[in-house]
């Protein structure tokens, strides 16, 4: 199992059986792993499974949110881009393109604003008075983006053209005119009452298209009293199924325009024509950065992040390898989970062995993950203290006992490696030194480990405990040399014994400074164990002096 890869699943236009299909996936994705997301993880690379409708996925199963999204280092707006319920479920997003609007099809313009109603600041609309273009007006009883009750304003519509491209990089045209010049006035207003939150505009595009929508000219009265200086008024395209419905059933097309400076007269007292325009994009974008939050527990149920090691550990193990749930030691796992409580952050991308998965992991957290004898697997933490049923292996179960000092534990500088950008693939880094490793032993080794933890507190608390320098009870060592012993323990007595147990040692005649053992503590680091004849070898180190 240990050899097993993971991620396990790729990007496919044409899949083999047991994969998803992406006909209309970005071309250089083609082959690359769907990514396992853990943790609150920010500037990640997402890929574009549908370059005609500028859908993107960030990860293989149900995230928690997408907290930001980043077009060519520029914040988009939420409007800009959808993470529904249903795409969240699907570890995906959606980038709203330059409405596509399609020739003959019936359309609506719904003018937005964002400020408060109070009856006397409200934003004035000029309208045909007599309706020549035919197609009515709605206002509407709902707040921005949230569909409401629709009230038809009949044998009256707007003053607006609607402007197109055939490409997103072609010219300008003219395509529905509403004007009439005869029997206009500025009698529509937003934001006036209750049942004017917003207002729609139904009109039919001609023949040919599809059409890039460009801009959208419309002209606007004097304002009443006034209204917010900070509005933000944007224009959204829709269609809606039924607008007698309640409430009216829309469903936006694209993204809404930018924000559109309307509410003044020119120096005659006359309308002024307004343009709100649209970004010119079809199918999304070349350079996304998403900020997101990753895999939960059990959702929808339970939507806590899984941000802690030890249900990370549990959902690899079970939800990507395929092992079974009560294959891992559940005591242990429950001491895991309440010992090691510093925050992780993991953005699989790279295909990579089990092993070296979990070797992170292990390095960053200081436990082990070993196969038991019971069939499951063990999860062992390196803490200080004697636990309840520790082994107690007297004279006369030890045979062959060596000891010997080892220095390749005393570091002077500690680097750890935190929090991957994935966009980069670059690590922060803590880094601690320790005087007395360089004034005392002279010496100057340094360690690096890398790590999936988040917090530069928890990497920096990590650097003093591989280097013993200061809080925690997670040291490994006090910066001394380490006493390695080794022995053979007699048959029937060392096989349930497995790396990182501790064993206490009683020998009347050690080779140690007091010349005996007494109940003395050592950490388990490799067993031999010999079938033939039920003995072990054990290679152990002293644990007075490493935790």
């Amino acid at each position: 199992m240990l050899k097993i890869l993971i991620p396990k699943f790729k990007y496919w236009k044409s899949a083999p059986a047991g994969e998803t299909s992406y006909p209309n996936l970005q071309d250089d994705a083609e082959g690359i792993s769907i990514p396992e997301a853990y943790g609150v993880l920010k500037n990640i690379t997402p890929i574009c499974i549908n370059t005609t409708t500028g859908k993107y996925k960030v990860a293989r199963r149900a995230i928690k949110a997408i907290d930001a999204v980043r077009d060519n280092g520029r914040l988009m707006a939420p409007a800009e881009y959808t993470a529904t319920a249903p795409e969240l479920a699907l570890g995906e997003f959606g980038i709203l393109t330059t409405p596509l609007l399609t020739g003959g099809a019936t359309y609506y313009l719904i003018i937005e604003s964002d400020y408060g109603i109070n009856g006397a600041d409200y934003l004035k609309y000029w309208q045909d008075n007599h309706g020549h273009y035919g197609s009515f007006w709605y206002s509407i009883d709902s707040e921005s983006g949230v569909p409401g009750n629709w009230t038809v304003q009949t044998n009256k519509n707007l003053e607006f053209t609607i402007h197109g491209r055939t490409a997103i990089d072609g010219a300008n045209t003219l395509l529905v005119d509403a004007r009439n010049w005869t029997g206009w006035g500025a009698g529509i207003t937003l934001r006036d009452a209750g049942a004017r939150t917003r207002v729609a505009q139904k009109f039919i595009m001609p023949a040919g298209g599809p059409w890039y929508l460009s801009k959208i000219r419309i002209w606007s009265g004097s304002p009443a009293g006034s209204p917010s200086s900070t509005r933000i008024t944007k224009v959204q395209i829709v269609t809606v199924a039924d607008p007698a419905a309640t409430p009216a059933i829309e469903v936006p097309v694209g993204m809404k325009s930018e924000q559109v400076v309307n509410g003044y007269v020119d120096s005659s007292g006359w309308k002024v024509d307004q343009n709100p325009k649209w970004l010119m994009r079809a199918g999304g974008s070349n350079d996304l950065r998403v900020d997101i939050q990753g895999y939960m527990i059990n959702p929808p149920g339970d939507t806590t992040l899984i941000e802690k090691v030890a249900d990370v550990l549990y959902d690899v193990y079970v939800n990507l390898m395929g092992g079974s749930a009560t294959g891992i030691n559940v005591a242990d796992l429950g001491t895991l989970r309440t010992d090691r409580v510093q925050d992780v952050v993991r953005y699989m991308t790279e295909e990579k062995e089990f092993q070296q998965a979990l070797e992170v992991f292990e390095a960053g957290h200081l436990f082990k993950f070993l196969p038991s004898l019971a069939g499951d697997f063990a999860v062992k933490l390196l803490v200080s203290g004697e636990p309840a049923g520790t082994p107690h292996l007297t004279e006369a179960q030890v045979r062959n006992f060596t000891m010997r000092r080892v220095w390749s534990n005393v570091f002077q500088v500690a680097k750890i490696k935190y929090y991957l950008d994935s966009s980069t693939n670059d690590f922060l880094t803590a880094e601690e030194k320790s005087t007395i490793a360089q004034y005392l032993y002279n010496r100057q080794e340094s360690i690096e480990i890398e790590t999936a933890l988040k917090d530069a507190v928890d990497a920096t608390q990590l650097a003093k405990d591989y280097l013993g320098t200061g809080g925690g009870t997670r040291k490994v060592n006090l910066q001394y040399p380490t006493r390695i012993a080794e022995f053979d323990v007699l048959a029937g007595y060392g096989f349930d014994l497995i790396p990182t147990m501790k064993v206490k040692l009683t020998l009347p005649r050690a080779d140690y400074a007091g010349g005996s053992l007494a109940g003395i503590l050592f950490r388990i680091l490799e067993v031999h164990k010999n079938p033939m004849d039920g003995s072990s070898h054990l290679v152990t180190v002293l644990d007075s002096l490493t935790y």
